[in-house]
């Protein structure tokens, strides 16, 4: 009796290994920490949630984070972003670039620009400021900082930034490209040379 109650509860190892999903290997991949810059990011993935745990006993705090891989400069990486609760953040424009592709990230391209250090650090993704939710003034507005930031960060390089490349870069058109050049150029932030070249007063 004792014998068969001991066979009916014993486990079926090769039944349950089937039943086991696959845990994401966050460690096949470095970490991806940018510096100020311009990078065209590519999404691989559609996005992982984890929790990441910072400091230790009663300073201890967990953040939900999302992994997304992705793919810059012909490298792979994972990156950690942060939940946001606002447009403005990494994490809202994000998902305005979700929005604007099916509720996916996974294969979409953005220009992302990274400017200060540390806690002072601010994202730009210059695809999600085109945002037709916006109202017009501020989508414009908004628009207008991230290639300010754009041609600033080129410039930093002592690369000159023409219209063309702005036209050839971004997936903005180009009307709208040019109504944000224009509204720099009266707040005598850039002047634009015959040539198309941009230079930042």
């Amino acid at each position: 009796m004792e014998t068969t109650d001991r066979v009916k509860k014993e486990i079926d190892w090769l039944k349950e290994a089937k039943k086991l999903q696959e845990t994401p290997d966050f460690g096949k991949l470095e970490w991806w920490k940018p510096s100020e810059g311009r990078y065209i990011v590519r999404i691989l993935n559609n996005g992982v949630p984890y929790k990441s745990e910072f400091g230790t006993g009663e300073r201890a705090r967990v953040l939900d984070k999302i992994r997304l891989e992705i793919k810059t400069d012909n490298e792979r990486w994972n990156w950690g972003i942060t939940k946001g609760k606002t447009r403005k953040s990494l994490y809202g424009q994000l998902c305005t670039i979700a929005e604007k592709n099916e509720g996916r990230l996974e294969k979409t391209k953005i220009t992302l620009l990274v400017k200060g250090k540390g806690k002072d650090k601010e994202y730009i993704i210059l695809e999600a400021i085109n945002d037709e939710s916006e109202k017009e003034e501020n989508s414009l507005e908004r628009l207008a900082k991230g290639l300010l930031s754009y041609i600033g960060l080129k410039g930093e390089n002592h690369k000159n930034v023409k219209k063309e490349e702005l036209y050839n870069t971004f997936d903005i058109s180009e009307d709208k490209i040019d109504d944000a050049l224009d509204l720099l150029e009266k707040e005598d932030k850039i002047s634009i040379e015959l040539d198309g070249t941009i230079v930042v007063l």
